[in-house]
């Protein structure tokens, strides 16, 4: 399968091939929904304004990087067994110095990318950045997989109802077998899953 093509508009000029750990723009984290929101929430924890735009940027700006980063427990979802970057590259498609104005993978469905060559490569265990801090808590990851599992996939604002009543369960009898539970005996099988 022929690896996907270079995207970034703003580099079109410049980039003559490429070298990826992985193809980010397929990742459900890579890319973040409702920016803005998670912006306000960040700035009302350290005392910015969350509007107009250009005054919470300025004051985010100012803040110590020591600050910000304090308050990602804020942003973890449920008891902090949730998201593995809640803050991420976003779409600026109002924006006209924008650097990503169209979500990767649909410029690339389209077609609207600049096609060089470039080399990637994919870690079996990937999703273990994020399991690994699990591990110890698979018991509980487990009983409250149903709840949890849409911050843990940084699904949460991509399912509907209907989804997220009916997705845990499918993607563990998928990934793991119809039944099992989350354990030490399938973590690896669980690390796929994320």
């Amino acid at each position: 399968q022929r690896p996907p093509p270079l995207f970034l508009p703003p580099l079109r000029r410049i980039v003559r091939q490429g070298n990826f750990a992985e193809w980010f723009g397929s990742r459900s984290w890579a890319i973040k929904k409702n920016a803005l929101k998670r912006a306000k929430k960040l700035a009302l924890l350290v005392d910015c304004p969350d509007s107009p735009s250009e005054d919470l940027k300025s004051c985010l700006k100012q803040k110590p990087a020591q600050t910000l980063l304090e308050q990602l427990a804020y942003f973890q979802g449920t008891d902090n067994l949730g998201e593995l970057a809640p803050f991420a590259p976003v779409v600026e498609n109002t924006s006209a110095t924008a650097f990503l104005d169209t979500n990767p993978f649909q410029l690339m469905m389209e077609g609207k990318v600049h096609d060089v060559p470039w080399i990637t490569s994919v870690v079996t265990a990937e999703g273990v950045f994020l399991t690994g801090f699990l591990q110890p808590l698979l018991e509980e990851v487990n009983e409250r997989w149903a709840e949890i599992f849409p911050d843990v996939l940084d699904l949460s604002d991509s399912l509907d109802a209907s989804q997220i009543e009916t997705v845990p369960k499918e993607l563990l009898d998928y990934y793991l077998g119809a039944g099992e539970d989350i354990n030490r005996k399938n973590f690896k099988k669980f690390t796929q899953i994320v």
